[in-house]
């Protein structure tokens, strides 16, 4: 492999979960309006790790993910009492990620209508969340001005005048609807059918 010299530099990063799973299969895409071979995509490994090598220099680029899986990834009845608890105000979120994960309507709010979005998920009535995507990914660099109103937030990394390796350029994956962090546990259930 040869390369030039001051042919370009890295830009990567790695994409976990707020609570420290890594999430792999994410789509990272670079884009640059100034070059023709950009937007370019890579997925992460195993690791949530990604890289893109050889970025010419001094241009802008911008870093965005997005993850095609189930939307059901996660969700579960327990995501639902969670969530209920937290409307009534008997348990509430502190955690901006998790009030994120619960807006299932994708109206900037919590509120019974994504309580009903994800029951018809569960009970298999639809198989989608028709206003959001199943993962939101949010720049690890986020600031939350009110964690308990965690929006508007900001799904990609800028990157002014490229002039060095930039190495952490991080996002924190949200799995929508998934509250009580078991994104990893319950990748093997495939059916949403609730027994009562």
């Amino acid at each position: 492999e040869c390369i030039e010299a001051g042919a370009g530099v890295m830009i990567a990063g790695s994409i976990q979960t707020s609570y420290g799973e890594n999430v792999d299969q994410v789509q990272v895409t670079a884009q640059t309006a100034s070059l023709s071979e950009y937007p370019i995509s890579k997925m992460t490994d195993d690791n949530g790790g990604y890289t893109f090598e050889n970025n010419p220099l001094d241009f802008n680029y911008s870093i965005t993910a997005s993850k095609e899986d189930s939307y059901m990834t996660g969700v579960s009845t327990l995501d639902l009492v969670m969530i209920s608890r937290h409307i009534i105000g008997v348990e509430e979120f502190e955690d901006p990620y998790k009030i994120i994960a619960a807006d299932a309507s994708a109206d900037q709010r919590v509120s019974a209508v994504d309580l009903g979005q994800l029951k018809r998920l569960i009970l298999g009535v639809n198989e989608e969340l028709i206003r959001t995507e199943p993962w939101v990914f949010i720049s690890e660099d986020q600031v939350f001005f009110d964690e308990e109103n965690p929006w508007p937030f900001t799904q990609q990394n800028e990157i002014q005048s490229l002039s060095t390796d930039m190495m952490s350029e991080n996002f924190i994956g949200v799995k929508v609807g998934d509250v009580d962090e078991s994104y990893k546990g319950v990748e093997t259930r495939t059916s949403g059918l609730l027994t009562i």
